[in-house]
């Protein structure tokens, strides 16, 4: 795949920033006498991406290549339950050209894990563990270069007359962060065959990547601190003759919230921040039509300024109309997106914005089909983040064949 591209960076270079991207899709399996499947997957992309600078002239490229490979084993444990081991690892490597300079960025990824599972009656348990070896190189010294992870499992969950119920509780210990616990709680009762009412509690605990900490041009920042959260979350539900549709109300704190600060050009911890919401969603079916809205209005702040978070829109939308006929089928999706700032000090406001995407597609035969997509069909010109045009209007034609 590969595009002459379009000027992405207002007040960059005057020119059309292309790429070129090669990927490779692939997964082979086998199934043994005894029940054990065996699963290998490969996943990857790799090529060069144009873009611009604010601070050097020149050419201005990017080689990369990311890949991600695992295998798997899984197989029946006794009458009512099962296991499964998978070893995997993740690569993102880029060696970028900037001006004048040359600089080289590669991390990996290598995990471990394995997972069992029992159902008795109407109870499932889980148990597993996890473990992560992450690797960074490049054309500068780095603070930290490898660290390892590695955490334990448990997850519950039962279902009795009208009840469901879940709990989880893990345990994670980082070489550069000590042990953190987390856990969760959940529960959803059953009103009547249409109706359904459900609450959700938990706590959330991240690192930060070797991206976030140490990736070059002084983006990454090597003293930022993980993020702890605190999560409270409840909805109510309905479905009938076709019909779905949902609410949720939800609330997050977070300690040490990692994001990218447009002030100072890094990565940066936000000390407290307080994110609270609440999402309407509408779904139905018929026999020849269906229809989808979405609505989600957040408050996300920063509690020490009272600032809003940025690159988070306070009201976003969606709404989703698609219709077969026989053969052919069409649609289209209207997507909104309200004001939002691209700084934590909240001085770079992005105004709003909504798009229309139409598509359509028919079915030659049993093995072939062929489907068209017209993206931002009025050309809304619109950016989600300060200075970085999205892509206007684009038509793209697909053919597909299955044997």
């Amino acid at each position: 795949l590969a595009s002459d591209g379009y000027d992405v960076l207002r007040g960059g270079d005057p020119d059309d920033d292309g790429y070129r991207n090669d990927a490779v899709n692939t997964r082979l399996g086998y199934r043994m006498d005894n029940g054990v499947d065996l699963e290998w997957r490969l996943l990857r992309a790799q090529g060069r991406t144009e873009f611009d600078s604010l601070w050097t002239s020149g050419t201005h490229e990017e080689d990369f290549v990311q890949q991600a490979a695992s295998v798997q084993l899984s197989g029946p444990a006794g009458s009512a339950g099962g296991w499964r081991v998978i070893a995997g690892e993740t690569r993102d490597e880029r060696d970028t050209l900037d001006g004048d300079g040359r600089y080289r960025y590669d991390t990996r990824r290598r995990n471990l894990s394995a997972q069992t599972d029992w159902l008795l009656n109407s109870t499932q348990l889980s148990l597993g563990a996890d473990y992560l070896h992450d690797q960074v190189s490049g054309s500068t010294d780095f603070a930290r270069d490898s660290r390892n992870s590695r955490a334990v499992f448990a997850q519950l969950h039962s279902e009795w007359s009208h009840h469901q119920f879940g709990a989880g509780l893990r345990n994670d210990w980082y070489s550069d962060f000590g042990t953190h616990g987390t856990g969760d709680l959940a529960w959803a009762y059953r009103l009547d065959e249409a109706w359904r009412i459900r609450g959700s509690a938990g706590t959330a605990f991240r690192a930060p990547t070797f991206n976030d900490l140490y990736f070059p041009w002084g983006l990454g920042n090597p003293d930022l601190d993980p993020e702890r959260a605190r999560n409270l979350e409840a909805g109510l539900e309905y479905g009938r003759a076709g019909h779905r549709l949902s609410l949720n109300v939800f609330e997050n704190r977070v300690r040490d919230l990692i994001i990218y600060d447009t002030d100072t050009f890094t990565m940066q911890n936000i000390n407290r921040a307080r994110i609270t919401g609440a999402e309407a969603s509408w779904q139905w079916a018929g026999r020849d039509w269906q229809l989808a809205a979405s609505y989600t209005w957040l408050h996300a702040r920063d509690e020490a300024t009272g600032n809003q978070l940025p690159r988070r829109a306070r009201h976003s939308a969606r709404l989703d109309a698609d219709r077969s006929l026989g053969a052919l089928r069409y649609g289209l999706s209207l997507i909104g997106q309200g004001r939002r700032y691209d700084d934590p000090s909240n001085t770079l406001e992005l105004p709003g914005y909504v798009t229309m995407d139409l598509r359509g597609g028919y079915r030659l035969d049993s093995h072939w089909d062929v489907s068209a997509a017209w993206s931002n069909v009025f050309d809304r010109d619109y950016e989600t983040v300060a200075g970085y045009r999205q892509p206007g209007q684009a038509l793209n034609v697909s053919l597909r064949g299955r044997f």
